[in-house]
């Protein structure tokens, strides 16, 4: 019993809540915790229920709040706390899949449990030959120069996701009337997904530009190209930084499988939800997973969708 124990002891100091229904048994006869397919991890300092994510939440080993009761002082309490987890899951899970997704998004209870987000991982590994994908967003807030356009993958994977008239029906009106960006092609830090092993590359480039101080001496992090960002202080404009110059190991989650960011959206009329209470994406014709209200225009009319997918 003593090994169940010391492995007990690890998963709880990386961030997996264990449970005893999740031991089982190897081909040594050795007990083990099996993790799960997918952990779905955010950074939230306060109470998890306060949030539109909380809402959905589970007290389950696929669920990980990082940082409750930590000081927060900005967007890089995020990252370094983040950094901080998957380093330490890095240790004994470095293969685990880990979904993160920022607190203020609506997670689809029906449509999208932890297996069907695995599902749709690997559907965009097969058809991209990627195993790291950002979310991707119409808005062009931070961006600047030139911006990658959407791979030939992505077009076939989800062909509703390239038509830009179509995707206008469901914007504001004020968004309709100017929009001219080209589509979901700009990176959001709101939602990724991928192994720790690769994340935690990825989350240390954006600490590292956030403390340049702490560089190591030998490093292949990236110099700031100022022709490629415009402006920005959050996380969002490190991992676009890390986006641009690691396009060989990172792409972003263009057909929308797994992450649905809303900015310059109107939210009722882009999403629908079903007599079976699920969240269905009009714009793109599929159920949504995470819909990532990250903009103050759809906050207040998520939350309205969340009411009613937690009271369905």
């Amino acid at each position: 019993m003593a090994g169940v124990v010391v492995l007990f002891c690890v998963l709880l100091l990386n961030g997996v809540e264990a449970s005893w229904d999740t031991i089982s048994s190897n081909n040594h006869g050795v007990l083990i915790a099996e993790p799960p397919k997918v952990i779905i991890a955010t950074v939230e300092t306060h109470d998890i229920k306060e949030t539109l994510i909380g809402r959905f939440w589970k007290k389950s080993p696929e669920f990980v709040q990082i940082g409750l009761h930590k000081k927060w002082d900005g967007f890089q309490t995020k990252v370094v706390l983040l950094y901080d987890y998957l380093q330490s899951l890095n240790k004994t899970l470095p293969n685990q899949i880990v979904a993160f997704t920022d607190s203020d998004a609506i997670l689809n209870p029906i449509a999208c449990n932890v297996n069907e987000i695995h599902k749709r991982y690997q559907e965009l590994r097969k058809a991209s030959g990627y195993d790291v994908f950002f979310a991707a967003e119409v808005n062009q807030y931070e961006y600047g120069g030139e911006v990658p356009s959407a791979p030939a993958w992505a077009k076939k994977l989800s062909p509703y996701a390239r038509n830009i008239n179509g995707a206008k029906k469901y914007m504001t009106e004020s968004a309709r009337k100017s929009y001219n960006q080209g589509g979901a092609i700009y990176l959001n830090s709101g939602g990724f997904i991928g192994p720790v092993h690769k994340l935690v590359d990825a989350v240390m480039d954006a600490k590292m530009q956030f403390f340049p101080q702490h560089k190591p001496h030998k490093s292949n992090m990236i110099e700031l190209s100022s022709s490629v960002s415009v402006g920005g202080n959050g996380d969002q404009h490190k991992y676009w930084e890390y986006f641009i110059h690691h396009q060989d190991i990172v792409t972003l989650d263009y057909a929308a499988k797994i992450f649905h960011p809303l900015a310059l959206f109107d939210v009722e009329s882009r999403l629908t939800l079903t007599k079976n209470g699920n969240l269905y994406d009009n714009w793109l014709h599929q159920d949504v997973c995470f819909a990532h209200c990250n903009s103050w225009g759809t906050k207040k009319e998520c939350v309205k969708y969340a009411e009613k997918l937690k009271s369905s």
